[in-house]
């Protein structure tokens, strides 16, 4: 499965188990903590356009 890097924007690839994120730009988590990254990215990105 495909997911988006929230360090880099590019496509990261999901573990079949639905454990880890990784992609090619070095990004490495576990799905909780990409999670987390995720909302983080998110937050900022409403805190910028306010």
């Amino acid at each position: 499965m495909d997911a988006k890097c929230p360090k880099c924007n590019k496509i990261a690839e999901l573990s079949e188990d639905i454990e880890f994120v990784r992609c090619r730009c070095g990004y490495e988590a576990s799905y909780s903590d990409y999670i987390e990254d995720m909302k983080e990215r998110l937050i900022n990105i409403l805190n910028e356009n306010i």
